[in-house]
């Protein structure tokens, strides 16, 4: 809700209940491959594993060096240095 607020989006109450839904960490690891970032070009070997555990850092555990020195060449490419702090912080 307050991210739909901030970004100006008026929510249908009657389509809230299906948004929350589809939001949860179930539903989002069912469908990865559609959800995984460039997950056409197997960065993530599996993208089912991109919603590891669904807690804050897990991805320390399974991350090599080089998919981190990647994805922070991603970053710097895509990503505006102010959004990305926020991102990670």
């Amino acid at each position: 809700r307050r991210l739909a607020g901030a970004l100006g989006i008026e929510i249908d109450e009657t389509v809230w209940p299906s948004l929350v839904h589809a939001a949860t960490f179930g539903e989002m690891k069912q469908i990865a491959g559609d959800l995984v970032p460039e997950s056409t070009i197997n960065l993530f070997h599996d993208p089912q594993r991109f919603f590891n555990r669904g807690t804050s850092g897990a991805w320390r555990d399974i991350a090599t060096d080089d998919d981190i020195a990647h994805y922070d060449e991603r970053v710097d490419v895509l990503a505006d240095p102010g959004l990305a702090a926020w991102l990670h912080h």
